[in-house]
Order: structure tokens, then C-alpha cells, then sequence
């Protein structure tokens, strides 16, 4: 199972699901081991995009120029 580092307060933590706390029996306050093993991202070549395609985002882009803005900051 893959588990996602998420941000808690100044910390980093991880959700355990229920359900494998349940079939691990984790209950709150139980210590565990952790082993960890950083999954490497894979990198995908790229399709090729046409000229239109890459116009209409540009487009796009522009127009909501400020909504993407915000966006980027949260």
C-alpha cells in the first residue's frame, strides 16, 4: 500500500486506512515500526501536442490568468 505524507502542523505524518489498522490490529496509541521505501516517480514520455492544442491553453491560461494565480497559492 502506498500511504501519502501529508502536513501536520509542523510535523509530517501519514493516515493509516481503518482497514489496515483493523486487520494489523493499530489501535490509537500503539507504537509501530515503520520501514520505509521511497517509491520513485515514473517518468512518462511525452505525446507530442498540436499547435492548436498548445494555443487553446495558452488562451486559457491568460483568461483566467488570476484564478490560476490563487489557485497556485493554496
Amino acid at each position: 500500500m502506498t500511504l501519502k505524507v501529508i502536513q501536520v502542523g509542523n510535523s509530517a505524518g501519514i493516515i493509516i486506512p481503518q482497514v489496515m489498522r483493523t486487520d494489523n490490529d493499530i489501535n490509537i496509541g500503539d507504537t509501530i515500526e515503520v520501514h520505509i521505501t521511497k517509491i520513485k516517480k515514473l517518468r512518462r514520455k511525452k505525446a507530442p501536442i498540436s499547435t492548436k492544442f498548445a494555443q487553446m491553453v495558452d488562451e486559457f491560461m491568460t483568461e483566467h490568468a488570476d484564478v490560476l494565480q490563487e489557485l497556485a497559492k493554496k
